[in-house]
């Protein structure tokens, strides 16, 4: 911001230019070309809402236009990005978004344009004309502005400010806006210029949801009013065109959630800002935003932006830290606070971390608790004549403990706080030989009660402690999440749900522990939610804290190195871990969430930072083989994605694979231990020690996207990405074309994409294609991309009418096809064989460098439409089969030469009988026989029933119906009806039906959502979190280590976190339950 000794230290010349443009800034008339608005809703109550973006987009313009933008006037396109160019009056090339952001940050990286009376500019503005700008005048080369309005109150000028911007016309700079709640703040390469507080703005404080809006325009043309002509610097000079503002790249966060947002009244506060299916401020993680002078760094993956949204502080303050980019703000560790509990003795209460504190200090032994604390009620109650009693209290560590000891007599306690008495025998049934930790590390397990024998067993997972006394009610039950092999600490395994009685009679078992806090809140005690579940897993109840400065290192087969280094492995291994580790700070410290939903209502759950708290002090990453070749696109069984993580209660943290892809599994994991303090004291985790061993039980673990029935922007395939990989899936499947539209850009044929694709703006080119690729790379996930043919291909008549049989029959299109328009590639056709060869050598050479892997369709072929194919001219079976084999003979064969693995739809195997490459992988989808049927005839089989995991079912009928027919059809269900829910593709077993001796010919399978009612904008919701249950499913299997199905009761509450952390993401999730059901454990079970 210029000062007045910075102007006093000018030289004359540049002082009174400067004061010139002052005097412009003051007294100008207002520039009007890019503020207007065509509805205010504050003086209209019938505006339209504005669509949110919601996410965070990155558009590198050097590759050429963005489907992020529409264009107004005619940018152009070239290596060096976006030019905007004035060359006559009139001239004004505009660039923008069709969406709004509510908060966030834009970055942009220009040239600003020169010339007198030219005027670059990027501007925020909403629909009741709040506004955020820069403003370049082309006649001050070093210069830039920076401006801000509220509800269009233009009549003064004083809140413009100058800045220095070096050679802005001819140098890249990056210009920041950081847009929230509490400030804004303008940056300029890093460095803040600028920051504006709410509190300091008059009452003009910009705060409802904004446009983007970049371009250049004429201010000294001289139509423009005299004052406007000035402030330009001059009037324009046409003839010395054209003057170009040059953009190479744009980034985009919106710190909002949700698919639009609407203004509750015409106060203009951003208070009363809704947002549909989202919530504002959602995409920072907390209703409010930390203020500060600048926002934090952001990250490029790709061309996918993935910000730290949400952590602003002073970067003339912070330090770098050693990993990452990013600052952190620690505020005072708040006083301890102790809540009193119904059933406690008098004086007793539990701390914020659960643990159970007397009146007093806390004593040294348990037994002094005893003896100390506990109502005489409860310290004598004679089991038999000989004077035996039953004595329960919390020991130190918050446990529940209950015993059975001689009345008087001195017992002695282990370290642990569990007695070492031995019992009588006259006052149990037997004598007991174990440590009740111990024993709740087995499955199945008898116990001895006071008066008789009370059998405890688990088939299901459930282990059942019971006593016998009448008229008290005194059982735990415990429900295990199971992981399929022994694991201890009852707090972390456990979904404990407890009633418990007085202990003053007898009929009690021998010995029971369990969390105190679990015990008092009735099994409301949480636990940390690990999606998918792993292998094994064991954990404590240690609090352990982690900031950005702790240490990283990365052990490649014995060496030692720095993370990002190429010591001992490839580059493309060293990207993936380093990508792993920066996307492991993100989601720490920018993405963690507020558990308060896992915790009863009102409860002092959270634990609290002190002086004397214990931190993850090192995270060392050791890999003990170095990658194989072809990392990036390995073949099925390649690569180890096996890892250990070790967090030891001491604060060093291990994670041990065999290979990039198992570190970033175990980075992943190592994410879900930690919680964000709603002080904002910190990231936490209560678990320690923590041990897993985790392995996926299928390599194939998929999702299909249909993106040719509906387009689905970068943004989307990216954010499908992110999500995929934070659930250990592994192979994003690309169902790019299919009869509505090809969007699919091919080089050597432009013409396919230029008519089929629905608009310009809606098309994937080849940079597109690769950017995904590259990205899911970084991320473990493999584009598998699909050409759906010889059916699903009517989009090609679009551009190539003589190739395509049956071409969009109407009204009759149903005897040809699935769904309008109908078509299939001829299947005798020379024509056709080209066309495809041609296809086919321009994108598999552009796909090999990053997949195995290439899907070559073959579903849903109608035999009817080789009636109207002039090659054919027949439907019998007899007649198309052997047609259709060399068909796909010449596909198969492409493909392979190419160095693909192919893929096919079930249907070529099982309804043409066709021989394929035994190498080929055959994709179900109808039926659990089906795929039987294929691993039968020795293929490889991909799994996906339509009945438990198509995500696009339960929608109703998307075709429209006449009159006459429409009652045959009410109530318009769709052909896949009912809607899957969670649960039911939770029950879904891949290898269901399938003989044990060909159950490793089930490679895995994928979950699918096709788009007839499926846009960009509903995606998120469609997707997830359903698609998590066929994600565990993949990785752990649909059995449990027992051969039994596992518990929706005890997979509800993690699969409920495991939503709660893709929203953290930004990620637009449906619920899973209302916050009762996760705040009372199995209350909402039947």
């Amino acid at each position: 911001m210029l000062l007045l000794r910075d102007l006093l230290a000018m030289s004359s010349p540049m002082r009174m230019a400067t004061m010139a443009t002052i005097a412009g800034l003051l007294f100008a008339q207002p520039a009007v070309s890019q503020t207007y608005t065509s509805c205010n809703p504050l003086q209209n109550s019938n505006c339209p809402a504005d669509p949110a973006l919601a996410t965070s987009i990155g558009c590198d313009f050097t590759g050429g236009a963005c489907d992020q933008f529409n264009a107004q006037g005619a940018p152009t396109y070239d290596s060096n990005g976006a030019s905007f160019s004035i060359s006559q009056q009139g001239d004004s090339p505009t660039l923008v978004s069709p969406w709004y952001i509510m908060f966030g940050k834009v970055e942009i990286t220009m040239k600003s344009a020169p010339g007198t009376g030219i005027v670059s500019s990027v501007v925020l503005q909403s629909d009741d004309l709040d506004e955020i700008d820069w403003e370049w005048v082309g006649s001050a080369t070093e210069q830039v502005q920076s401006n801000y309005y509220g509800k269009g109150q233009t009549t003064t000028y004083d809140r413009a400010a100058l800045h220095d911007a070096t050679d802005c016309q001819n140098t890249w700079h990056k210009y920041t806006v950081d847009w929230t709640a509490e400030e804004i703040v303008w940056q300029i390469d890093g460095t803040t210029v600028r920051a504006l507080k709410a509190s300091d703005a008059d009452g003009q404080y910009p705060q409802t949801p904004m446009q983007i809006k970049f371009g250049v325009w004429a201010g000294g043309d001289p139509s423009n009013p005299s004052g406007t002509i000035a402030w330009a610097g001059g009037v324009t000079d046409y003839s010395a065109g054209p003057y170009t503002m040059v953009v190479d790249s744009v980034s985009v966060t919106d710190y909002s959630t949700g698919s639009k947002y609407t203004y509750g009244d015409q106060s203009g506060d951003w208070s009363s800002i809704e947002s549909t299916g989202g919530r504002v401020n959602g995409n920072i993680g907390a209703d409010t935003i930390v203020s500060g002078d600048a926002p934090a760094v952001t990250t490029t993956s790709g061309s996918n932006v993935e910000p730290y949204s949400g952590t602003h502080a002073s970067c003339s303050t912070c330090s770098s830290p050693g990993v990452g980019s990013w600052t952190m703000s620690t505020s005072a560790a708040p006083a301890v606070t102790n809540t009193d509990y119904p059933g406690l003795p008098s004086g007793w209460t539990v701390s914020g971390s659960g643990k159970v504190v007397p009146p007093s200090a806390a004593p040294s032994t348990f037994r002094s608790v005893l003896s100390a604390s506990l109502p005489a009620a409860s310290q004598a109650a004679s089991c038999s004549a000989s004077g035996y009693s039953i004595v329960t209290s919390f020991d130190q560590e918050g446990f529940l403990t209950t015993a059975t000891m001689t009345f008087g007599v001195s017992t002695g306690w282990d370290e642990k706080g569990f007695p070492t008495t031995v019992y009588p025998a006259n006052c149990m049934a037997s004598t007991p030989s174990f440590d009740a930790e111990d024993a709740l590390k087995t499955t199945d397990f008898q116990l001895a009660a006071v008066t008789q024998q009370a059998v405890a067993t688990s088939s299901h997972g459930e282990i059942f402690l019971q006593t016998t006394d009448v008229g008290t009610l005194a059982s735990t039950v415990a429900e295990k999440e199971n992981s399929g092999s022994s694991v201890s600490g009852g707090k972390s395994i456990f979904l404990l749900t407890a009633i418990l009685a007085a202990f003053s009679v007898p009929g009690h078992l021998g010995l029971v522990k369990m969390r105190a806090d679990v015990f008092l809140s009735l099994c409301v005690g949480y636990a940390t939610a690990l999606w998918p579940i792993p292998t094994t897993y064991t954990s404590g109840d240690q609090v352990l804290w982690i900031d950005h400065n702790v240490k990283i290192n990365y052990k490649i087969a014995g060496s030692t190195s720095a993370y990002g280094s190429s010591a001992g492995n490839s580059s493309w291994s060293n990207r993936i871990v380093t990508h792993a580790v920066e996307r492991t700070y993100d989601t720490l410290f920018a993405k963690s969430f507020v558990p308060w939903k896992f915790h009863p209502r009102f409860s002092d759950f959270e634990p609290v930072l002190a002086s004397n708290s214990t931190y993850v002090k090192s995270i060392t990453l050791h890999q003990n083989a170095s990658d194989p070749a072809g990392i990036v696109k390995p073949k099925i069984g390649s690569i180890d994605e096996s890892y250990t993580l070790d967090v030891a209660a001491s604060g060093e943290v291990t994670i041990t694979a065999g290979s990039s892809i198992g570190l970033l599994y175990g980075l992943t994991t190592f994410t879900q231990l930690f919680y964000k303090c709603s002080t904002g004291s910190g990231v936490y985790t209560s678990q320690a020690p923590v041990h897993i061993s985790d392995l996926p039980l299928f390599p194939w673990r998929g999702l299909n996207i249909d993106t040719s029935r509906t387009f689905k922007p970068m943004s989307s395939m990216y954010a499908m990405v992110d999500s995929m990989a934070y659930n250990k899936m592994n192979k994003l499947h690309w169902h790019v074309t299919d009869a509505q539209a090809w969007p699919l850009e091919i080089p050597s044929m432009p013409e396919l994409a230029n008519k089929g694709a629905y608009a310009d703006f809606q098309k994937y080119s080849p940079k597109d294609v690769k950017a995904l690729q590259e990205y899911g790379a970084l991320l473990g996930v493999e584009v598998v991309m699909e050409i759906d043919n010889p059916g699903h291909t009517s989009s090609i008549a679009f551009s190539h009418p003589d190739l395509i049989a049956a071409f969009n029959v109407q009204p009759e299109w149903s005897t040809y096809a699935a769904e309008p328009p109908s078509g299939t590639l001829k299947l005798n056709s020379s024509a056709v064989y080209d066309f495809l060869e041609e296809m086919f050598d321009d994108l598999l050479p552009r796909l090999k460098p990053w997949t195995s892997y290439f899907h070559l369709g073959g579903d849903e072929v109608n035999m009817n439409a080789y009636n109207l194919d002039e090659t054919v001219e027949s439907n019998l079976s007899s007649v198309l089969q052997p047609l259709m084999q060399r068909y796909m003979d010449r596909n198969t064969g492409q493909v392979k030469a190419a160095g693909f693995t192919p893929l096919v739809w079930e249907e070529m195997l099982l309804e043409w009988n066709l021989t394929l490459p035994s190498d080929t992988i055959v994709q179900s989808w109808q039926s659990e026989e089906a795929l039987a049927e294929i691993v039968s005839k020795g293929y490889r089989g991909l799994a996906g029933n339509y009945n438990y995991w198509y995500l696009d079912c339960g929608k109703g009928q998307w075709t429209n119906f006449h009159q006459d027919v429409a009652d045959q059809y009410w109530p318009f269900l769709d052909y896949c009806d009912p809607f899957k829910n969670w649960r039911l593709m939770y029950s879904y077993d891949p290898l269901g039906g399938i003989p044990e001796n060909a159950t490793h010919l089930v490679l895995g399978g994928e979950t699918h959502i096709w788009s007839e009612q499926t846009d960009a904008v509903n995606l998120e919701f469609m997707v997830w979190p359903r698609a998590c249950a066929a994600a565990e499913v993949l990785w752990s299997g649909a059995k449990d280590a027992t051969g039994q199905n596992r518990s929706q009761i005890t997979a509800a509450p993690r699969l409920s976190e495991m939503r709660e952390r893709l929203v953290a993401r930004g990620i637009h999730a449906d619920a899973i339950q209302m916050p009762f059901c996760v705040m009372n454990g199995s209350q909402c079970a039947i």
